[in-house]
């Protein structure tokens, strides 16, 4: 994927990501998320175009926390997954852009996915890529115990 693309990307996930009301599903979650991602990539051998996936799919795999302005513990946590992915992919159509990683970022969004994840990730992931998916749930895992989180909770 170009720079400019991958740039355009991730800039696009943290102007819209800025409009979320969701105070623990915020543009610093999502910075949070790519930064643990940044660092768990570093030794897993991945290539520069699984490295721009799960970057992008770290910026936007809570978009969809935009839509509403009362955040519900009960139905979007089942659903944000699939949600972000639905609106990278418009997103993504919106723009003209067809380019792989863009794609394969969409993918492990809805991979990871708790209501539907393991199913989808089965059937829409090689093993390679079930694996970026685990990393990317992971690493929004790994935000839950963030001190900045901690204290908006």
């Amino acid at each position: 994927m170009q720079n400019k693309t991958f740039q355009a990307l991730t800039k696009a996930a943290e102007h819209l990501m800025e409009r979320s009301t969701d105070p623990i599903h915020d543009t610093g979650h999502a910075s949070r998320v790519v930064t643990y991602l940044k660092h768990m990539q570093g030794e897993c051998g991945l290539t520069k175009s699984e490295r721009q996936a799960i970057i992008i799919a770290g910026w936007w795999h809570d978009v969809s926390r935009i839509i509403t302005k009362n955040p519900s513990l009960v139905w979007m946590p089942l659903v944000d997954d699939l949600l972000s992915g639905g609106m990278l992919l418009w997103h993504l159509l919106k723009s003209g852009i067809y380019e792989w990683d863009a794609y394969l970022a969409i993918r492990l969004i809805w991979g990871k996915s708790l209501g539907t994840g393991a199913f989808l990730k089965k059937i829409l992931l090689s093993k390679r890529n079930q694996f970026l998916a685990h990393l990317l749930k992971d690493a929004d895992t790994l935000d839950t115990f963030a001190i900045e989180r901690a204290a908006k909770m």
